[in-house]
């Protein structure tokens, strides 16, 4: 639960707050990125990124998987109830840190300071939200930012970006558990 309720109170503070707020100031939701992906090549900036982030977790190198800090969850055995919980959590979470960043803070800024300028403060804010995990973390998260920044504007939504954070996070525990010499997946 140590783990899992900061990533609740994510949801409501990065999620739940900032929607109700746009609510009460008479945004649209299309605004700010709350919508199904759309646009002319939505399909392939949905489908293409999905299917990449799904082979890079399949075949990343077990052996470049900080086992130190993944998964969050410190639980020895991992079963289907702890997996099902740890991405229930990791999802809620998510989806608010999506808005958040790709919907939020990214579409209104780039009203404000054109596209360009708009990715490179949205991605250098993420990069800094990831520095607590080490600085190779925080500069892959740069990167990485500025690429869901550019689904997120192709698709007229944060969506795909939060698909594909989602994809990362739990392939990235479940590879992290199954790397652990101390942890183990058991059957329920």
């Amino acid at each position: 639960w140590i783990i899992s309720i900061p990533k609740f109170l994510g949801f409501i503070l990065l999620g739940v707050i900032p929607l109700i707020v746009n609510l009460i100031i008479g945004n649209e939701l299309f605004f700010i990125g709350v919508s199904l992906p759309s646009g002319p090549n939505s399909l392939l900036w949905s489908i293409i990124p999905i299917l990449v982030f799904i082979l890079v977790v399949i075949f990343r190198s077990k052996e470049k998987i900080p086992v130190e800090f993944y998964p969050q969850v410190r639980q020895q055995k991992w079963d289907r109830k702890r997996i099902i919980l740890n991405s229930v959590f990791w999802i809620l979470y998510l989806a608010a840190y999506e808005f958040a960043f790709r919907g939020f803070l990214l579409f209104p800024m780039i009203l404000e300071y054109g596209f360009i300028m708009a990715v490179i403060i949205n991605s250098s804010i993420y990069a800094l939200a990831h520095i607590y995990k080490g600085p190779g973390e925080a500069f892959g998260a740069f990167f990485l930012g500025i690429l869901l920044c550019i689904i997120a504007v192709e698709t007229n939504s944060f969506v795909i970006p939060f698909v594909v954070h989602v994809i990362l996070a739990i392939g990235n525990d479940m590879a992290a558990v199954a790397a652990n010499p101390e942890m183990e997946f058991v059957k329920s």
